[in-house]
């Protein structure tokens, strides 16, 4: 038998099985540190589980070291591509998630969500003290027009703001696939409310 192990207080142990349901040898467990065995052949991480030469000394066997969010750079990927092993991750993870994020964050600085819920706990209410401003109509201005800014991009325009974007990466047709306008930075950043 050989084990992939799951070291990732968050993932699912039972849907890692299913999907390697089809090699009846291999066991799938977890584990609250990367374990030691020359029978572990995988290792799904999480992002605070460093893996480097000395999680990869007790791993003899492993073939696949595979990060289970986007970031990858708690992985030492010299150290596992001399040792013969893969090292995956998962972009995509989350962009959704994060671009919701990012849109509360938006929508309260607009409308002072934070300023007046602070003023109510300490017993007074100012509309003033963070007088909320129109999401529709709004400039909005994202650096970076990625898979995260592209979803920022099409909520922003869903919710009527305007939407610039700033990214040397992509060009018009990209960023108006996006509902955003393709900008300098410069530019961006004299016009964006948000």
């Amino acid at each position: 038998m050989t084990r992939v192990v799951l070291v990732d207080e968050v993932g699912d142990v039972d849907a890692a099985a299913a999907a390697l349901a089809a090699h009846p040898d291999v066991i799938v467990e977890r584990a609250a540190a990367p374990p030691a065995g020359d029978d572990v052949v995988g290792l799904l991480v999480g992002t605070e589980v460093p893996v480097g030469s000395a999680e990869l000394a007790a791993l003899p066997a492993v073939r696949i070291v595979a990060a289970t969010a986007t970031g990858y750079d708690h992985l030492a990927l010299e150290e596992i591509a001399a040792a013969g092993a893969w090292a995956t991750h998962c972009p995509g993870y989350c962009d959704e998630e994060v671009a919701e994020h990012a849109i509360a964050f938006v929508l309260d600085l607009l409308r002072g969500v934070t300023l007046l819920d602070r003023a109510v706990h300490a017993g007074r209410y100012d509309h003033l003290d963070a007088p909320g401003r129109r999401v529709g109509g709004a400039v909005l201005g994202i650096v970076g027009l990625g898979r995260i800014g592209r979803q920022v991009a099409w909520r922003a325009a869903a919710l009527g703001m305007r939407v610039l974007a700033a990214d040397p990466q992509i060009d018009a047709t990209t960023a108006g696939a996006a509902d955003a306008e393709l900008v300098g930075l410069e530019e961006l950043l004299r016009a964006a409310d948000v």
